[in-house]
């Protein structure tokens, strides 16, 4: 007859592997948080007034549950759009009207 501890110990395992991750804090990657006025992060470079202009955000991969692109009167979620091997990257498209769009992201 096996020992009863014997069988137990895989299910010890997960559970102290649970444990431990319920007690570790996520890290998160400031360094890899992204976006720049080139091609790759906003299409058309150079958007006219009254056109759509897609703006892009980068960030590690799994690494944050949200981005939105915030101007002074509205919030705008993104999506992740891709992912590579170490990123994500989140757009969301924007019509624009004949005032300058200022924005940041949240």
């Amino acid at each position: 007859m096996k020992d009863i501890k014997a069988m137990n110990k895989p299910y010890e395992d997960i559970e102290d592997k649970q444990l431990y991750l319920s007690k570790v804090a996520p890290v998160f990657f400031l360094k890899a948080l992204f976006s720049d006025t080139t091609e790759n992060y906003i299409n058309p470079v150079e958007p006219n007034p009254y056109g759509n202009v897609r703006i892009r955000f980068r960030t590690a991969i799994n690494n944050v549950d949200y981005v939105y692109l915030m101007t002074k009167d509205e919030m705008y979620p993104m999506k992740v759009e891709f992912s590579d091997t170490f990123f994500d990257f989140y757009s969301v498209s924007v019509m624009l009207n004949a005032e300058p769009f200022e924005y940041y992201f949240k």
